[in-house]
């Protein structure tokens, strides 16, 4: 049983709480990320920020010897938000500084800004309600050169004050009982409980998952 720690104030209390049970570079389902070829594209004007999970290390070989250095770069970020080319300074375990964005969704993100002489394939396209009007991508990078993507709804006026959200980013289901709630979390989805119950500032958690084996 993990415990997490709540701030100990009487003011609207609005958390998320990240769940990671698994690799960190595995995918997420495509039905998080993708929408259907054929759809009208959809304006919509939002505010970016991104968060990028610290990463396995990687090791790269260099020099004629096959040496191996290890290397947790991170890969060079950019998105068309209609009017320009913008790039995001990606920082590993840390949330970057917001970015405006006005265009349709879905919003394709790249490692370098497509031309005719560079028909660059999207890294990961992101696709979110119109309600979002703050959007924090999280950020899961692979040791292959891939990238899991999670938008999350940052949005003031859609968290409810005196909530904790529950966030599955592995690939599997999870079961996590809380407080009086038990609840099944799909591959990529969330779950947001009320904490008014909470006695003290600890918040018990159990999670359970299935292993293959």
């Amino acid at each position: 049983m993990s415990k997490i720690y709540l701030p100990p104030r009487r003011s609207p209390i609005q958390i998320q709480i990240l769940l990671s049970l698994f690799a960190i570079a595995l995918a997420l389902p495509e039905a998080v990320a993708q929408t259907a070829d054929d759809a009208e594209p959809v304006l919509v004007q939002a505010e970016f920020s991104f968060y990028t999970w610290k990463k396995r290390k990687v090791f790269a070989r260099s020099g004629s010897g096959g040496a191996q250095t290890p290397s947790n770069k991170l890969p060079d970020l950019y998105y068309h938000d209609g009017a320009q080319w913008e790039k995001v300074a990606l920082s590993s375990g840390r949330i970057t500084r917001t970015y405006q964005y006005k265009g349709p969704l879905p919003v394709s993100f790249y490692t370098s800004i497509p031309s005719e002489g560079n028909p660059s394939k999207p890294l990961f396209t992101a696709q979110f309600p119109l309600a979002w009007q703050e959007v924090l991508f999280l950020l899961m990078p692979g040791g292959n050169g891939n990238m899991g993507a999670m938008p999350v709804d940052r949005t003031a006026a859609n968290l409810r004050s005196g909530t904790v959200r529950m966030y599955n980013l592995g690939d599997k289901p999870i079961v996590y009982r809380a407080l009086e709630r038990q609840q099944m979390l799909k591959p990529g989805s969330h779950d947001q409980f009320s904490i008014d119950d909470l006695e003290g500032y600890y918040l018990p958690v159990q999670i359970a998952s299935e292993h293959e084996g």
